[in-house]
């Protein structure tokens, strides 16, 4: 899942989370840090296995993947998605 709040700033707050029944090491990954996996680590809210990245983008159109225990899995919250050229589909979310 990805919110977005609106602010005057010329960067937005995105809020990036992925709801787990089991602990796992949860990674971030995107255009937006040149598609590293190690770099942005997603932390767990250890009442509701929800794990979390924030992070401030400028306005644009992002494509992403979570990292969940070595496997690049897309947002299944996120409808909205576009093919790469693995053969299989990232997240996009759009910044306005």
């Amino acid at each position: 899942m990805v919110k977005v709040i609106h602010t005057e700033e010329e960067k937005k707050t995105v809020i990036f989370s992925v709801r787990l029944d089991r602990e796992c090491r949860v990674m971030l990954a995107g255009t937006f840090n040149e598609w590293n996996p190690g770099t942005l680590p997603m932390n767990r809210e250890e009442k509701d296995g929800v794990y979390s990245c924030t992070l401030h983008l400028p306005e644009g159109v992002y494509e992403y993947r979570f990292i969940i225990d070595g496997c690049w899995v897309m947002d299944n919250e996120n409808e909205a998605c576009t093919a790469n050229e693995f053969g299989t589909r990232n997240s996009i979310v759009r910044i306005k």
